[in-house]
């Protein structure tokens, strides 16, 4: 028994001290290479970058229970007076949603896809404005998410209107955030969501206490953090990964989404629109530094024009059976080629009655 016993606890303090050397062995220096940024230091370990990089493709699928369908629309948020027409203001827009544009609408029957496509981006980002101004990201939640239909059409979350405005949103709130200009810590733990940190061992509060610092001295602050816990995260220093999530310039960047992020950074920073990021993100950026109405406005008459444009070319086209789906229009044909023919019947009989009178 004792022999027994004594055999287990001589097999256990092997493996325990297997154990420690296989971790000193996997923390001794690399031989060669060095970091970005600063000397040499410990090696990373191979899930590294998984410790310290968000998943910035990442979708937000999750974010609302709900979106708006393709066959309807709740209305958006704002309150904009331009209409170019009739049929040209928001409440309009957004109520012949289904019956006029949209994914849903049968082919031929209202807008082009490309001419869908353009609205819902153009509707998007009235409603990312209205948010970054100080709106309710929920706003969002108002514009339809993901689609499908029998002709196997689909269209995900993210390329959604709903998924755009919630990605735009967010990356300007984000770098808003990071320079300052907002104060609260929603906007960063929007951006930095559950999807985003998932495979990641950041949590949203480290994250968003680092990004205050602002965002050129986040990797910084988050290695000072798991320093202050004797946390070997990161090692000695900084992992050059670090900075494609969170960059310190431009030159960090591998890709355009990282180099816009640095860029809405620096114009929030320097509170100067004019360094706003060309692209769908810079009248969202021009908004969030200048808090100025006039830029949500500009959009939504843009917006209206463009609309109307669309709703004049169909309205010609299809007259009187406009938002009608393709059986209801078929129909209403066939009912008045019945009823132009009966008509027309009755005039011949009036007009032979009347040629019969008058002999």
């Amino acid at each position: 028994m004792k022999k027994g016993l004594v055999l287990v606890i001589v097999v256990l303090f092997a493996a325990v001290m297997a154990l420690q050397y296989a971790q000193r062995k996997g923390r001794a220096p690399a031989a060669g290479g060095q970091p970005a940024g600063g000397e040499q230091g410990v090696a990373l370990p191979d899930d590294a970058s998984r410790a310290v990089v968000p998943d910035l493709t990442a979708d937000y699928s999750g974010i609302f229970s709900q979106s708006s369908g393709y066959d309807s629309m709740a209305p958006a948020a704002g309150v904009y007076t331009f209409a170019a027409c009739e049929s040209g203001t928001v409440e309009a827009i957004t109520r012949d949603h289904g019956r006029i544009w949209g994914h849903s609408v049968e082919t031929g029957q209202g807008f082009t896809d490309e001419e869908n496509r353009e609205i819902y981006g153009m509707l998007s980002s009235l409603v990312a404005c209205g948010v970054v101004r100080g709106g309710d990201i929920g706003a969002c939640g108002s514009l339809p998410g993901e689609f499908s239909d029998a002709k196997n059409k689909k269209i995900g979350f993210h390329e959604s209107p709903s998924g755009q405005c919630l990605a735009d949103a967010s990356k300007v709130l984000f770098a808003s955030f990071s320079a300052g200009l907002t104060k609260s810590a929603s906007a960063c733990h929007m951006y930095l969501s559950s999807d985003r940190l998932k495979n990641s061992r950041l949590s949203p509060a480290d994250a968003c206490t680092a990004v205050a610092s602002g965002l050129p001295d986040t990797c910084e602050t988050l290695r000072k953090i798991f320093e202050g816990r004797n946390d070997e995260t990161f090692g000695r220093t900084i992992p050059p990964e670090c900075y494609l999530a969170f960059p310190r310039k431009q030159s960090d960047c591998r890709d355009a989404g990282c180099k816009e992020l640095s860029q809405l950074y620096e114009a929030m920073a320097a509170k100067n629109p004019d360094r706003c990021p060309a692209g769908t993100l810079k009248q969202l950026c021009s908004a969030a530094i200048t808090y100025d109405d006039k830029v949500c406005a500009a959009m939504q008459k843009k917006l209206s024009q463009t609309y109307c444009a669309h709703y004049a070319k169909l309205e010609k086209a299809k007259g009187k059976y406009l938002g009608m789906t393709a059986a209801e229009e078929k129909a209403a044909r066939a009912a008045d080629a019945l009823n132009e023919k009966a008509a027309k019947e009755r005039q011949e009989k009036l007009d032979k009655s009347i040629r019969e009178q008058m002999r």
